[in-house]
């Protein structure tokens, strides 16, 4: 995770304990979301590939409520709704990550990745599971599959030389951050 997203995470979380008001409207906005994808999966009007995509949805506002078994059950249904649904099984490997499920989690990144392997996302959370159970060699070819993306996104992270980062108007700050 880059330091600028550490920094940005950091800070919307001391916001988060900071504003204990916030905590209850984002807890209420969960349960909306909850709600509402509930009231859509029970209305019988969607097909196969709606109904995942909310039980997906729900699926997300169950993991950020720390209800990850629901969200694992929300995702798992999705998963037999749309077994094609690449999205379907990332989430539920975010719930099993988060839960420490590693082996179930990179199981889930394997497949997400078999049906969209141009998703740097994937690679990512692959790579955190497999380093979380030691698995460096295999984390650090997944991560190899993200730079070149993070590159593509911000032209001032594709130079390693601060000489050259200055000249082209980029902050060297991403120079020493690339080196911690």
């Amino acid at each position: 995770m880059s330091k600028l997203i550490k920094i940005a995470l950091g800070a919307a979380m001391a916001a988060f304990v900071a504003f204990p008001a916030w905590a209850d409207d984002l807890s209420l906005c969960l349960d909306k979301q909850v709600e509402a994808c509930t009231r859509l999966i029970e209305s019988g009007q969607n097909d196969k590939n709606r109904l995942a995509n909310f039980f997906i949805h729900r699926g997300i506002a169950h993991q950020a409520k720390g209800e990850l078994d629901l969200a694992i059950a929300d995702c798992s249904e999705a998963i037999r709704l749309d077994p094609h649904n690449a999205y379907a099984f990332f989430n539920r490997g975010n719930a099993h990550r988060a839960k420490g499920e590693y082996s179930e989690a990179i199981a889930d990144y394997t497949e997400s990745l078999r049906l969209d392997p141009t998703d740097a996302d994937l690679f990512l959370n692959r790579a955190l599971a497999l380093q979380a159970i030691g698995a460096l060699d295999q984390a650090i070819a997944d991560y190899s599959q993200v730079i070149p993306t993070l590159a593509d996104q911000n032209p001032c992270a594709q130079s390693r030389n601060p000489m050259d980062m200055m000249r082209h108007g980029c902050s060297t700050s991403l120079f020493h951050a690339s080196q911690q």
